[in-house]
């Protein structure tokens, strides 16, 4: 989603740059489906597999990954004909592939690319070969999120042994490559300030850009009507952990408190990816439904007087509050989920610091139609001001490296 933003504010711009980008297994269809969106927005595009390490359990953690918790030799430098440099960071080997640094190396070398923006710390590995023969070569890397800093958080999460061990591994090897090859990035893109204070803390010689996270608010409109009495929904990437915990605090903790004070009360959850256990507990709580995939979210803010957003951990910017906000709708929100969003508590969302101020925001609002209307409409202006496709281009064009003359991407 991001990198698709990122292509829209690009052309906007003037831009149409080339394309080099992986896919998993099993979104072969989807990749189809946006080929004709991809070769409208830029001037080459590049699909390659990615190949995925297997999943398994704390035996095979340790076996695969203990090595990467030792002390390294400095690196031998870097060649297509060698081993990758992600050989140092078990995470990146998800995105390797001898054709994408043939790929990358052929757009920079033969197509008079200026500007190299990377999309993820995961592919930094094949930053090297560019700079050998690129020196000149303006890179710069978008984050989203600070992978150590969110393995951090999910290791003090807790978790079986197995999660605990990836999130050491995890944790060790990402900040090792984040310390090793941010400094090779003339410019950072954060999605938030306090993504960029993180960034500031391991690369502080180097611009640092805010580039918010977009809703094209021509075309996310306001919700028609107040939604269904008693209606609450939860949306969001159920592969994403933080998600995950999210929702098993909800169903555990948040909604049976919710539901006792006010019995008719429908939770709706709706994302991919929500774990063997926690669908049997969903499908075990009444009132919640499980809707999975859906190709279009509008119909769940229209039925939801109240969107729920009990993150715990996490980094980056939640999009779908600001979906919310885009559509009118009453947002309650841990601090950790408001992380990073310009919203004032009280004005646009209800931010709350502890179970019991969920569980009470959240019947206040369900009981206050005026409230929600009042949180709704406050929500829409500051999603115009701050999230418009606008206001990202004015951020691109005058504080980014974009505001250089360029000659391809």
């Amino acid at each position: 989603m991001r990198a698709l933003q990122h292509l829209h504010l690009l052309n906007r711009l003037g831009y149409k740059p080339y394309l080099l980008s992986f896919f998993h297994r099993g979104q072969e269809a989807a990749v189809e489906r946006m080929q004709g969106v991809l070769r409208r927005l830029t001037r080459e595009v590049v699909m390659l597999p990615a190949p995925m390490p297997a999943s398994d359990g704390l035996i095979g953690t340790l076996s695969r990954n203990v090595r990467y918790l030792m002390p390294l030799p400095r690196s031998r430098g870097w060649r297509v004909s060698q081993p990758y440099e992600s050989d140092r960071y078990p995470l990146a080997r998800a995105f390797d592939a001898a054709s994408a640094a043939e790929h990358l190396l052929r757009l920079v070398m033969e197509k008079r690319i200026d500007l190299l923006i990377i999309m993820h710390a995961w592919l930094l590995h094949y930053l090297p070969a560019v700079r050998e023969r690129r020196p000149s070569l303006q890179v710069v890397l978008d984050l989203v999120d600070l992978d150590s800093d969110l393995f951090a958080q999910l290791f003090r999460s807790g978790g079986r042994l197995s999660e605990q061990v990836r999130r050491v591994v995890g944790w060790v090897t990402m900040r090792r490559l984040e310390r090793t090859y941010f400094p090779m990035c003339d410019e950072f893109w954060a999605i938030a300030p306090t993504e960029a204070d993180k960034i500031r803390g391991l690369c502080a010689d180097r611009p640092i850009v805010i580039v918010p996270s977009v809703i094209d608010v021509d075309r996310v409109l306001p919700c028609e009507s107040d939604g269904l009495p008693g209606h609450l929904v939860f949306l969001g990437s159920l592969f994403f952990p933080p998600n995950q915990n999210a929702v098993t605090h909800l169903l555990k903790t948040l909604y049976p408190r919710i539901r006792r004070a006010k019995a008719a009360t429908h939770l709706a959850i709706v994302g991919r990816g929500l774990s063997p256990a926690v669908e049997r507990l969903a499908r075990q709580t009444p009132g919640v439904t499980l809707s999975g995939y859906v190709p279009e979210t509008r119909p769940f803010y229209e039925d939801a007087q109240v969107v729920v957003v009990p993150m715990r951990e996490g980094c980056g910017v939640r999009v779908k509050i600001l979906e919310a906000l885009a559509m009118g709708r009453a947002v309650v929100a841990t601090p950790k989920a408001a992380e990073g969003l310009e919203v004032i508590d009280g004005k646009h969302i209800v931010i709350a610091d502890s179970d019991d101020a969920f569980v009470a925001a959240t019947l206040d609002l369900l009981r206050r139609p005026d409230r929600r209307r009042a949180l709704g409409q406050n929500g829409r202006a500051l999603v115009e001001c701050r999230y418009s496709w606008q206001a990202a281009e004015r951020i691109m064009a005058a504080d980014t490296c974009l505001r250089h003359s360029v000659g391809g991407m």
